[in-house]
């Protein structure tokens, strides 16, 4: 990404921030989903710092430093994901799996001693018609 072309993204990610930061000033809801936006602008850049080598004079001394230095983000990045990362929390913490956890399931009234499911349904419905 040259750089006249990296404005457009960075003054969008800029306004996105600016809005969300804006937002917890004036005391409305935060929520982490709403940086999605600024995250998916941070792409383009994100791919820049790791494969914008490309772009300099093969053989000069800046390209090789930004090969180490890209090799060296990777690695970190990976090692990062490896340690922190657990399919299991992600089972455990959804908030829709601690909806279902937490709630009780419904239960049906209580069916008199010696009747079926079938008799209680059909001795209720003689009785509101």
């Amino acid at each position: 990404m040259a750089p006249r072309r990296a404005l457009t993204p960075l003054a969008a990610l800029m306004v996105l921030l600016f809005v969300y930061l804006a937002q917890g000033a004036v005391g409305a809801s935060v929520v982490d989903r709403y940086l999605i936006g600024a995250a998916t602008l941070l792409l383009p850049f994100c791919a820049v710092s790791i494969g914008g080598w490309s772009m300099l004079v093969p053989g000069s001394a800046l390209r090789r430093v930004w090969i180490v230095a890209a090799l060296a983000l990777v690695v970190y990045g990976t090692f990062d994901v490896v340690r922190t990362f657990s399919i299991t929390s992600l089972r455990t913490t959804s908030p829709t799996t601690r909806n279902f956890t937490r709630a009780s399931p419904p239960r049906s009234p209580p069916l008199r001693s010696g009747s079926s499911c079938a008799a209680a349904r059909c001795s209720r419905s003689r009785t509101t018609s």
